[in-house]
């Protein structure tokens, strides 16, 4: 299928799981161009740096926020990197798309409070975002007196690279239980 029918069935899947609700997403997809003169990268390979570090954000915005706006509640989460704040030589491309994921973060921050939608924010590192930005949503739904005691993620989905040996998630792997 298409990246945004692909990200329309992500969307639906839990919401079918949890009730219809779509409280917290977060996006983490990154590729990039191999390390090298910014003149070497060919247009097709921009595209794809553009298309999986830009773009799915585009879809994934364009698929949940009318389900958050519709609840009056949700969290969005980007993960970017920091190549984002401090650009990484012969990387230009991959760079400037981490900066967009940056500035994409605080626009939409400032374009969705008005919906009470107040809750976006900017991981700027990939490397342990993903455990982090799972404890958030653990902590927010327990300070919001909702006991949630599993995740939606996607089977060989890539999870950051301190998921097993630094943990700051402080749970069990059992609670990550739905795996789609």
């Amino acid at each position: 299928g298409t990246m945004r029918a692909d990200i329309d069935a992500i969307v639906r899947a839990p919401q079918a799981a949890f009730g219809g609700r779509a409280d917290v997403v977060a996006t983490d997809a990154g590729w990039a161009h191999k390390n090298g003169p910014l003149l070497d990268v060919d247009e097709a390979t921009f595209d794809k740096v553009y298309a999986i570090n830009v773009k799915s954000i585009f879809h994934m915005i364009h698929a949940v926020v009318p389900v958050m706006r519709a609840q009056k509640s949700g969290t969005i989460i980007n993960i970017g990197s920091t190549a984002g704040i401090r650009p990484r030589p012969g990387l230009t491309w991959y760079n400037s798309s981490k900066g967009a994921v940056n500035l994409l973060s605080k626009s939409l921050a400032v374009d969705l409070a008005p919906d009470g939608l107040e809750h976006v924010f900017l991981a700027d590192s990939g490397s342990v975002s993903v455990e982090v930005a799972m404890k958030m949503a653990l902590q927010w739904h327990l300070a919001a007196g909702r006991r949630r005691t599993r995740f939606f993620t996607i089977r060989g989905g890539y999870h950051g690279d301190t998921f097993s040996p630094m943990s700051v998630t402080d749970m069990p792997l059992t609670i990550i239980s739905m795996i789609w």
